[in-house]
């Protein structure tokens, strides 16, 4: 019995020196599976559609030798893109996953997305005032921007006239002046109350001076 336990004991320190003996991190000889991590950063990114971002993954290893490159992937495409470089490019509306991984396959992370949709914020009328005389027409315009201040030419307005009397407005924006007075031409998004927005138009007809 005595020289079984003088056998084990042999087997066992002679494993832990095999395993641990001889190595260092520039060289990874010795070393058995060395700690790796991937650190994220943001954690968690937030983009609207048509957006760019940056994220990236630190990668670190006892073992100084492995290379670090790490892999970007995201788990919806049709949602978000992301390229080596760790570029992400909001494409349609939802939420994603990036994920990282490095050390092949054996270190991953991830950051988690949200994309939102490009909503109309503004709205921005011009000129701020004009004067018509009878008979006359002008074109008005109107500018609808997101929340990042951005332009969306695509958005629809919806101009109305609050005195039809002294000016008529076309739903392209064209106004006319059919008598003098002073009317506001109102630019408004298609919501519906309170959430509509709005921006007008002080229009001014003098009629001619007659001689």
């Amino acid at each position: 019995m005595h020289v079984v336990q003088r056998t084990l004991l042999s087997i066992v320190f002679t494993g832990f020196i095999t395993a641990c003996g001889a190595g260092s991190p520039a060289s990874c000889d010795g070393i058995i599976e060395p700690s790796r991590v991937l650190t994220p950063s943001p954690a968690s990114l937030t983009l609207d559609v048509g957006v760019q971002g940056q994220v990236r993954a630190d990668a670190s290893s006892r073992c100084a030798a492995e290379p670090t490159d790490v892999v970007w992937t995201s788990s919806h495409p049709e949602i978000a893109t992301v390229d080596a470089n760790g570029r992400v490019q909001a494409v349609g509306v939802g939420e994603a996953t990036l994920v990282a991984t490095a050390f092949g396959d054996r270190a991953r992370t991830s950051v988690s997305l949200i994309v939102r949709p490009r909503i109309a914020a503004a709205i921005d009328a011009t000129p701020r005032l004009d004067t018509l005389q009878p008979s006359t027409s002008r074109t008005l315009a109107a500018t609808v921007t997101d929340q990042r201040g951005d332009p969306l030419p695509a958005a629809p307005v919806v101009w109305t006239s609050l005195a039809a009397a002294t000016v008529t407005v076309t739903p392209a924006g064209v106004i006319t002046a059919l008598g003098a007075g002073t009317a506001g031409v109102v630019a408004s998004t298609p919501r519906i109350g309170a959430d509509s927005l709005r921006d007008t138009v002080r229009i001014v007809v003098i009629a001619p001076r007659v001689v």
